[in-house]
């Protein structure tokens, strides 16, 4: 199991000096619902391309400043099960030379471990992607961890996903962000990843129950123990005040996870802020608590 990684701050938020922005000439957008949306960081807020060609879905982020960067995320869009995404880096707002390119991949991460399907599904043998089905329960998101930071200004977002049923691409976020990887492992026994309803229940007079049914959220408690001093207080200590309980991270519990890494992995806000418990000499421990953003 590789340590959890939490990414955080969100960059392409505005900060005291800096306030990034997106770059002209790249994709098509509505002019009611721009590629600026992509930088509100409430979903609802979105922004829609007016088509699905390669040209029409893609959208570049200025940073403001060199930054170093680790992890690139959208927290939830509208690309189909057959959708890819490429990202890439520069220096250059023309993205003449990059310095990193992610190449394409699947949007989707794998849902299905072998053997948890029922026989006879169709697509048992072929495939562990999710269905169209399967995704109404997830946000649609994407993430990747770089193989080591990355010092860029400009970031580049291309989208393939030419047979989307819906004729356009909906973005509701985008992270970009350093990361923190733990030296030690959480907890095991003190660590937990749910699922928390939003579900209301009411019953009739006859006792028949009655939903409003509400999409639910995914939550993270993570124990760590001896840490040593110095990461626990520039990282897990430090998370907390920059964060507070408003400020965006993003987990990824395990990235070498073929499997679950979706399910594990989530657009995030602390629900508490982590305190450092002194354990041994030069060793802390702290439990990180956090909830995932729905909207």
């Amino acid at each position: 199991m590789a340590n959890v990684i939490m990414g955080y701050p969100n960059l392409v938020n505005p900060t005291a000096l800096y306030t990034p922005t997106i770059l002209p000439g790249f994709g098509n957008f509505l002019p009611t619902l721009p590629a600026a949306h992509i930088l509100d960081r409430y979903y609802g807020i979105h922004a829609r391309t007016a088509g699905i060609t390669e040209a029409d879905t893609q959208f570049a982020i200025d940073l403001g400043v060199v930054r170093t960067i680790r992890l690139v995320a959208i927290p939830d869009s509208s690309v189909s099960t057959k959708g890819e995404v490429r990202v890439v880096a520069s220096n250059d707002p023309a993205f003449g030379t990059l310095i990193y390119d992610g190449g394409w991949e699947d949007y989707w991460t794998d849902l299905w471990p072998y053997g948890t399907r029922p026989w006879g599904m169709p697509d048992i043998l072929t495939s562990k992607k999710p269905s169209a089905e399967d995704v109404t329960r997830y946000p649609k998101q994407w993430f990747k961890i770089l193989p080591s930071h990355v010092n860029a200004r400009y970031w580049l977002f291309y989208f393939r996903d030419t047979e989307n049923p819906d004729g356009f691409l909906d973005f509701s976020r985008a992270m970009i962000t350093p990361v923190w990887e733990a030296s030690v492992n959480p907890v095991y026994g003190d660590t937990a990843i749910g699922w928390v309803s939003r579900t209301r229940v009411r019953r009739g007079p006859s006792g028949a129950k009655y939903f409003n049914r509400k999409p639910g959220h995914r939550t993270a408690s993570m124990a760590f123990d001896f840490l040593p001093q110095d990461e626990a207080f520039a990282n897990p200590f430090e998370m907390g005040r920059m964060l507070d309980l408003d400020g965006e991270a993003f987990l990824v519990f395990d990235k070498d996870e073929t499997i679950h890494l979706g399910r594990w992995s989530f657009h995030c806000n602390l629900t508490s802020l982590p305190e450092g418990r002194f354990t041994g000499p030069g060793l802390v421990s702290t439990t990180i608590e956090i909830e995932e953003i729905r909207g």
